[in-house]
């Protein structure tokens, strides 16, 4: 999927694989592998609302990179920031996100699915327009056309 303007945020971009919080508490986990050409393609689970975090893999000129990012009010076309940036070896790697209470957010990562690191801050869902939070996978590149990268998402599940 093309991002209309990666300088900003993910708000505009349509499609993403979305679904409700299926509770009050929960973990979802994915193992993803991205093989990307391109500079700025990423891939990874996002929490999605009015505010909007994700742990992903984004392929950068220097290599592949661990990014988590928050964009608050980003339906206002506000820009999203960074909270971890890790230089990643490898593009295969296991995402997770736990929703805790109050829908409090905790990221994590592994190399192996068994021992998960946590990154980033804690994020705060909030509601989209219509429903409320949802939790999703996504890929996006800066390119319309050219682009034969791909994110392989083996699985996803929710606990």
């Amino acid at each position: 999927m093309e991002l209309p303007d990666s300088s900003k945020n993910l708000w505009m971009v349509p499609n993403l694989l979305l679904q409700k919080f299926p509770a009050p508490v929960f973990s979802a986990t994915t193992r993803l592998e991205l093989r990307s050409t391109v500079i700025g393609e990423r891939a990874g689970l996002i929490i999605a609302g009015m505010d909007y975090s994700y742990l992903a893999l984004e392929n950068r000129a220097d290599g592949t990179h661990l990014v988590n990012k928050i964009c608050h009010d980003a339906d206002k076309g506000n820009r999203e920031t960074n909270q971890t940036d890790i230089f990643y070896h490898g593009s295969s790697i296991f995402l997770r996100v736990h929703v805790e209470t109050d829908a409090v957010c905790r990221w994590s990562y592994s190399i192996d699915g068994k021992d998960f690191i946590s990154v980033g801050t804690t994020f705060t869902a909030r509601k989209g327009l219509w429903i409320g939070a949802k939790i999703g996978l996504f890929a996006v590149s800066p390119e319309k056309e050219n682009s034969s990268g791909r994110a392989d998402y083996d699985w996803f599940k929710v606990e």
